[in-house]
């Protein structure tokens, strides 16, 4: 699988799953619009159901779904006190249980997903 996003605000934020194989990229799986103002990074789970991706909080998808499954934002990402800003980047470890973000305020943060 093959995961791209759109990261202007005018693109509406979308992440895209897009299945592949031996003959290429095939057709999209999943599409899920996750930050109408604008996303920074998305990343796919090692174990393919799953997508993060951050702009101005954070989301996680279940593919299956297409939806947001859950979303943490303002004061449940940043540290208190810490300086907020943009997230500009998220991934998953690799066993797809743990979700790290970082960005404008300094800080990295990571999620137990489980």
């Amino acid at each position: 699988m093959l995961v791209s996003c759109a990261t202007s605000a005018r693109s509406g934020g979308v992440v895209k799953v897009w299945a592949c194989g031996d003959a290429g990229v095939g057709a999209a799986i999943c599409e899920v619009e996750t930050h109408p103002e604008g996303l920074s990074s998305a990343r796919l789970s090692a174990t393919g159901d799953a997508t993060v991706s951050c702009g101005g909080d954070l989301a996680l998808c279940a593919i299956r779904d297409a939806a947001v499954a859950l979303r943490l934002g303002g004061d449940a990402v940043a540290a208190p006190g810490a300086p907020r800003g943009v997230l500009r980047c998220c991934d998953f470890d690799k066993s797809s249980r743990l979700v790290a973000c970082g960005g404008d305020g300094g800080a990295l943060d990571v999620w137990d997903c489980k």
